[in-house]
């Protein structure tokens, strides 16, 4: 702790004593400690390093972030403070360790770990649906992985709690409850292991976990005729039906689009304007959603695409009704942010000019160029609709350094958008350099498009319908805990009625 600064050993010397350092300020509860290490350990990363010494660098300043948070803000404010810029240092370096990881292959434990600890990380911040791709993730290299599957289980427990449906949450708990036990079968530090105990508890008292049939068991048909089927299977196995129940299994009982709006109560001369919107937010997804698919699928030239005089610039070009139906999708998906922004903004009725509406900017009041977070989003205590604000900051953050380590398929999503929108998208075969020679580098290269392979586009789109499933539940949900907090209303008469559903 009297070292000014970091010794002088070798890279590999030194990063083994700062990871026991580290972890001793934290066993100590050493703020001091661990800001001393987050000053090491970021003076290290000026050093020229190989790949997998800067993603284990990366690594340890998140752990050293993580710690430093939960000691400084552990009041209740604190916690549910949106504006956490040690979450950001968190998630910034363990998505630069998973970047660096990705470069060179690397020891599994650690992507296990970095995994396990991005997923954690999402889910504080709201983002619960989207992490449990990152356990997923982990798993897949180890089943038996126990902070993974403790996590994922508290993650299933968290998700359950918020949902509208007691059949759904009871199938949540039950999951979570699986995942949970699982953890336990390990060793587990005492403060992990009590904790994933006090959950299972929870659980236990709230449903018969072994008196809940298995999903897999109720049958549900997949459509008519084979092609629906295949689209329906698609959806499935990419998690891309409006169901929490996909984000628990791929059988045919989740391939129905039924997540909706949470009720919300409104004076007698006001319409079910809110339940009307969302119809359109949903049936824009899944529109977007089939587009892409059968965009993706068009294998045969569609009979519009003949006798259309095109040239071949030579830089592997390619064009067809398939591609502009999966940049309709793309548009589509895009469009979606904005709408559930407006949502908001309706919901609250914000004296913003509603031009200015955006996901971006609705979570904040400028004042003498400043930008503070509105009054009904500071401090808010509504887990769903803080994930859709470090959603937004994934799509609109202006700040270079968060945005560096968007996760690799989102990276762009904007800057494609702007190119689809306004500008020169160009879809290519593949990419490749016509020549080595430096003069010559890049010839056949189009200097007036933004150019990207086939199959990236499909990445890309694909993310962002993921994306766009996420903030819809992450929209639903926040209105239903919003509604719940609405105590004023508990002294008013208040009736309910059911709308009828569209055939």
């Amino acid at each position: 702790m009297r070292l000014d600064d970091v010794p002088d050993l070798s890279t590999p010397r030194l990063i083994k004593l700062l990871s026991i350092f580290t972890d001793l300020a934290f066993e100590y509860k050493s703020i001091d400690g661990l800001e001393k290490s987050i000053i090491f350990l970021n003076s290290i990363l000026k050093k020229d390093l190989n790949d997998s010494e800067r993603s284990d660098i990366c690594y340890l300043l998140s752990n050293a972030y993580c710690w430093t948070n939960r000691f400084k803000n552990s009041s209740l404010n604190d916690v549910w403070r949106w504006d956490n810029s040690e979450y950001e240092n968190v998630i910034f370096f363990l998505r630069k360790a998973t970047h660096r990881h990705l470069a060179r292959r690397y020891d599994a434990i650690r992507l296990m770990q970095i995994n396990t600890n991005l997923g954690n990380s999402m889910s504080c911040v709201g983002r619960f649906v989207e992490a449990l791709e990152y356990w997923d993730t982990a798993l897949e290299i180890d089943p038996n992985f126990p902070m993974a599957n403790g996590n994922k289980g508290e993650c299933y427990f968290v998700y359950g709690n918020h949902l509208y449906d007691d059949g759904h949450r009871a199938y949540f708990y039950k999951e979570a409850y699986k995942y949970l036990q699982s953890s336990l079968k390990f060793r587990l530090f005492d403060e992990d292991r009590l904790h994933f105990i006090g959950i299972v508890d929870k659980i236990k008292k709230s449903i018969n976990v072994n008196g809940i049939p298995d999903l897999k068991l109720k049958h549900f048909s997949l459509g008519n005729d084979g092609e629906e089927q295949l689209y329906r299977k698609w959806c499935l196995k990419n998690k891309l039906f409006l169901n929490p129940l996909n984000d628990l299994c791929v059988y045919d009982i989740c391939a129905r689009d039924i997540f909706h709006c949470a009720s919300v109560a409104a004076p007698i001369d006001q319409g079910p304007y809110h339940f009307g919107l969302y119809n359109q937010l949903k049936q824009e997804f899944v529109s977007a959603r089939f587009l892409l698919y059968e965009g993706m699928t068009s294998y045969d030239k569609h009979y519009s695409d003949r006798e259309v005089m095109l040239y071949n610039t030579l830089d592997y070009p390619l064009y067809s009704l398939g591609l502009e139906k999966i940049k309709c999708a793309y548009r589509m998906s895009y469009s979606i942010f904005d709408k559930i922004a407006y949502f908001i903004y309706k919901y609250y009725n914000i004296d913003v000019d509603e031009r200015k509406v955006s996901l971006r900017t609705i979570w904040y009041d400028i004042k003498k160029k400043k930008r503070e977070f509105r009054k009904q989003f500071k401090n808010m205590r509504n887990l769903p609709w803080r994930g859709l604000y470090w959603l937004s900051k994934d799509l609109y953050e202006n700040n270079k350094m968060f945005q560096e380590v968007i996760e690799p398929d989102a990276r762009e999503i904007n800057e494609v958008r702007n190119q689809i929108e306004h500008k020169y998208l160009k879809i290519h075969e593949m990419l490749i350099n016509m020549s080595e020679r430096e003069e010559h580098k890049d010839i056949f290269k189009d200097r007036w498009a933004y150019s990207i392979k086939n199959e990236d586009i499909i990445s890309k789109t694909k993310k962002i319908l993921k994306l766009a499933r996420a903030a819809l539940i992450y929209l639903s949900l926040g209105v239903r805990i919003e509604e719940m907090k609405r105590d004023d209303r508990r002294n008013n008469v208040v009736g309910s009625g059911a709308l009828p559903l569209m055939e």
